[in-house]
């Protein structure tokens, strides 16, 4: 048996729920005669040939036992591919499902630690945003990687109780990506934007300045008219319809750091009010899952600005290396290289910011 079989092997003596539902996700539902054919059309889908990436993927960790060893060669021997034994073990939920996976050769698999979510205060600039949606306005966040645009967008809709449908913008979006298309019997199939404009909600246009500048010019009609045609009808805005678009740049094409961003049409541009976001360090520090890897790496990102160096050390390394020192026990200055210093091609560059004086820091108690 080859080692692809051997892995889905393993892989089909979890539970039968949690092969049921990976396989309405992953192969659109289709049914197979066992548990097996099913593990494999799964590994086959997510092109993954290790059934430990694959557990890794589905959000799941394995750790090897002192009697295990990592090989899945002897994985396979202690595999149990009985469908009967594994319903026995089944449990209606997934995650029931999958903290109850079979203990094997490979390891007990257990769940990543999940973080507790945290109380924050609002972003500072909340306020100007609301103003503007309040009034009706299109509104545009513009702001570093990692500043916060797309989750602003979402407590927007939160705080106005509004459906969010956030749209990921890109050179390849097109019209039909936008407005929905006909499909070959001709049935409508409706885009997040139509159902936005029909039923109301918050409409996000996530990397706005990512797009094609003529496509984007549908959203002057969307923005300026009370009646738009779809592929399928003519359509009322509804009154609750708001647009936020967010960009790394003012859409005013690349730089040396946004390099893959375009021009945006100025009649486009012109529609919308404009809300800088920048990185808020007090919310950052608020939401850390480790304090003094927030520290660090704002003292970092300091250095790198003082200097004008053109590195982005956004939030998302701080959520980084806080996750690695608290949950993986990795020391910070594996978790600083894993998440900042091995990114940077700039030798020079990285020598400095790798002597930036963290050692007190370390030096204190979380």
């Amino acid at each position: 048996m080859n080692e692809f079989l051997k892995n889905a092997q393993i892989l089909a003596s979890v539970a039968k729920e949690t092969l049921d539902t990976l396989t309405v996700a992953f192969c659109d539902g289709q049914k197979f005669a066992s548990p097996q054919m099913a593990a494999c059309q799964l590994l086959q889908v997510a092109s993954m040939n290790s059934i430990t990436e694959f557990l890794s993927f589905l959000g799941v960790k394995v750790v090897f036992t002192d009697n295990a060893t990592p090989s899945q060669d002897n994985a396979t021997d202690n595999a149990t591919p009985s469908q009967d034994n594994a319903t026995d073990n089944a449990t209606p939920s997934q995650d029931n499902a999958t903290d109850n996976a079979t203990d094997n050769a490979t390891g007990k698999i257990e769940k990543l630690p999940k973080v507790k979510p945290i109380k924050l205060q609002p972003p500072k600039e909340m306020r100007d945003c609301l103003d503007v949606v309040s009034c009706n306005l299109p509104l545009f966040l513009s702001g570093p990687a990692g500043s916060g645009k797309s989750t602003l967008a979402y407590l927007i809709a939160e705080h106005y109780g509004l459906d969010f449908f956030g749209v990921p913008v890109c050179s390849q979006t097109t019209k039909s990506d936008l407005l929905g298309y006909n499909d070959a019997c001709g049935h409508y199939v409706p885009s997040p934007i139509r159902q936005a404009f029909e039923n109301g909600g918050i409409l996000l246009l996530d990397e706005l300045d990512a797009g094609n500048p003529n496509v984007l010019l549908i959203m002057n009609t969307l923005i300026s008219s009370e009646l738009v045609c779809f592929p399928d009808k003519r359509v009322v805005k509804h009154p609750d319809f708001r647009i936020i678009g967010a960009a790394n740049t003012l859409g005013t094409g690349n730089s040396s750091t946004y390099c893959g961003r375009n021009r945006i049409d100025e009649a486009t541009l012109n529609r919308f009010c404009y809300v800088p976001i920048d990185y808020d360090e007090e919310r950052e520090y608020q939401s850390a899952p480790l304090k003094k890897a927030c520290k660090a790496v704002q003292r970092i990102r300091h250095k790198a600005t003082e200097n004008g160096y053109n590195v982005i050390i956004s939030p998302r390394q701080t959520i980084a290396v806080g996750e690695l020192m608290k949950y993986r026990k990795r020391t910070m200055e594996d978790a600083l290289n894993i998440a900042i210093f091995n990114k940077i091609s700039d030798i020079s560059i990285k020598n400095v910011l790798m002597n930036t004086p963290i050692r007190d820091i370390l030096e204190t108690e979380e």
